[in-house]
């Protein structure tokens, strides 16, 4: 991001805020000037980096604003060198996770210890408050907790007894337990798995996955890019399966920002979220994974470890693939063996696919008949209907006739074909080829039953003459149609009300000759000033209908009133979920509506 390049080569951790463009090993001597022989692991948050050695404890360096680094920040802003950080516990730290500003630890003896960014809750202190220095969860104290993970802004932690308990922000259903989707949940709480257990839990920057005991994987929260792999790109607010992989059996997974990826018992590595920027290494971006993809350039190079960022992934391989491709050019077998996972990955994604569009259909026809209070009226009326019939209290009447038919379709006018259209929801077949046929090619019978629409037309000549007639015995009304005519106004108020409504224009004319002949009356406002008076009046009309300010639009964004990171990533303006395809349920109920009553 602009405006955090000194942010970004403070993770280096070299003693300089110079861009380093290649790997440079660290020396091992933090800034106290202790020698550490041993890096255990390393954990990673947006712009602070934590470390643990052999000895259980921790080196940070990097960005110290929310106190993430564990030393207060009015003391320490930031940090170019790694320093060790007080550990007033005295215990030995054996598994740590980092989120964007905050960091949870996990002890010896099983107790986990917070700090940094608290307003999201994912800190599990009971508050929204930043904490500057290690503090234990107290609503953790007594479990036995095996594993950590940490999101952009909530937190998991595994127990040993297989219990997943979440907190932290809860927007988009990242936390799997909070029907509402903007609570922040400032205490760890459990996940129902429906009696699964969880072995290991992954968190990304709003959604969140768990490994059962059983090799499943469950999935939850944001789901904008597909990330969940569900097949759709609808959020989750409460653990799913992934049912790609009830025929793959998975031992690890990790979470990017927008993307996923899994390692197979076999060493393979599937892929599937956003690839808009080639973070999947799917071959192929922009584009959008909603189901897991076999990551088919690395085939032949067993995969043990994978990292992903926001919009990159590190992959550990035993071998590189221009070993693997100098293999596939000497052995057949191989080659063959390369070709069989490719296409037996995308049988069996395609399946999946089928089979999950198959269960929505489904629930939607089902949720349809069950809520659909019009449907169970239209089966009461036909129950009712047939009763009837049964009892001889009501009889069939006959259809009616192609002739009757077109004749309606004629007379529709400009409209004809849309009549067609929406004839083949109450007609069968035949009749409707009738009806077109009658239509085209009249026969005399038909352009009798035609001629009848020339009878409505004559009534409104008779109109006319009534309107005549009246006006000749009411001299008022004449000399308000003299002075409406003299100032050129023929849509005025006064011809819409006493003229044909169809030509209030040619109505003014006629009427205006069937008065007596008397001079016609001078429009006291001279014409060209009329026009202009009238063009202001429309001008002003407009100008007061026009919105005074304009529309919003996504050109332009306005910067956050706070240079919180976390907060600012909230403001993401995310594409819309699309809209499943309802037409085809929509045209068959469209057809029961009109057909059923006449069973």
């Amino acid at each position: 991001m602009a405006g955090e390049v000194p942010h970004l080569t403070e993770f280096a951790g070299l003693g300089t805020l110079r861009p380093v463009a290649k790997p440079e090993v660290w020396n091992g001597i933090d800034i106290d000037g202790r020698l550490h022989s041993k890096l255990m692991d390393v954990a990673c948050g947006a712009a602070h980096t934590v470390v643990i050695t052999d000895d259980g404890e921790l080196l940070t360096w990097g960005d110290n604003d929310s106190g993430q680094l564990g030393v207060p920040p009015k003391q320490v802003q930031s940090l170019v060198l790694p320093k060790l950080l007080p550990w007033p516990l005295g215990h030995k730290v054996i598994h740590m996770a980092c989120g964007l500003k905050h960091t949870l630890a996990l002890l010896d003896t099983g107790a986990v210890v917070s700090w940094g960014y608290g307003k999201s809750g994912a800190l599990g202190h009971g508050n929204r408050e930043n904490v500057d220095s290690p503090r234990e969860v107290l609503s953790l104290r007594g479990m036995s907790v095996f594993q950590v993970a940490c999101g952009d802004m909530h937190s998991a932690v595994v127990l040993n007894s297989g219990e997943l308990i979440t907190a932290g922000w809860s927007e988009n259903g990242r936390l799997g337990r909070v029907k509402s989707l903007d609570v922040c949940g400032c205490t760890f709480e459990r996940v129902d798995l429906k009696g699964k257990l969880c072995s290991w839990v992954a968190c990304g920057g709003a959604h969140t996955m768990c490994l059962t005991d059983q090799y499943e994987v469950f999935a939850f929260g944001a789901n904008t890019f597909g990330q969940l792999g569900v097949g759709d790109c609808r959020d989750r607010a409460y653990p799913v399966e992934v049912v790609f992989f009830r025929n793959v059996r998975v031992h690890h997974v990790v979470l990017g920002k927008f993307h996923s990826m899994a390692i197979s018992d076999d060493r393979l590595l599937y892929a599937w979220g956003n690839g808009e920027q080639g973070q999947c290494g799917l071959g192929a971006f922009p584009h959008i994974y909603m189901l897991p993809h076999l990551v088919t350039s690395i085939l032949g190079c067993p995969v043990f470890q994978v990292a992903a960022g926001d919009a990159f992934t590190l992959i550990l391989t035993s071998n590189t693939p221009a070993s693997v491709k100098e293999l596939a050019g000497r052995d057949e077998h191989w080659r063959l063996r390369q070709q069989h996972l490719i296409t037996t990955d995308k049988a069996h994604r395609e399946a999946v696919q089928k089979n999950l569009e198959n269960k929505s259909q489904e629930k939607f026809h089902a949720t349809l008949h069950a809520n659909n209070s019009f449907l169970a009226v239209l089966q009461k009326l036909h129950q009712s209907s047939n009763l009837a019939l049964a009892n001889g209290a009501i009889k069939l009447t006959a259809p009616p006739s192609p002739d009757t038919i077109a004749a309606a379709v004629m007379r529709s006018g400009l409209c004809r074909q849309r009549s067609l259209e929406k004839l083949q929801f109450v007609v069968d077949a035949s009749t409707l080829a009738q009806v077109h046929d009658r239509i085209h090619s009249p026969c005399p019978s038909f352009a009798t039953s035609v001629g009848n629409h020339h009878v409505h037309k004559t009534s409104t000549h008779d109109h006319v003459r009534t309107t005549k007639s009246i006006l000749a015995q009411s001299p008022s009304l004449q000399r308000a149609l003299k002075s409406a005519a003299s100032l050129q106004r023929p849509r005025s108020g006064l011809a819409a009300c006493v003229g044909s409504p169809r030509r209030p224009q040619q109505t003014i004319q006629v009427i205006a000759t069937a008065t007596p002949s008397t001079p016609a009356a001078t429009s006291p406002t001279v014409k060209p000033q009329w026009l202009l008076q009238q063009r202001q009046v429309t001008r002003l009309r407009l100008a007061s209908q026009r919105p005074r300010t304009p529309p919003p639009t996504y050109t332009t964004v306005d910067e956050p009133e706070s240079n919180n990171v976390s907060e600012v990533l909230e403001q993401r303006i995310r594409p819309p979920s699309p809209p499943p395809d309802y037409n085809a349920s929509v045209v068959a109920l469209l057809g029961l509506q009109c057909i059923q009553p006449a069973l």
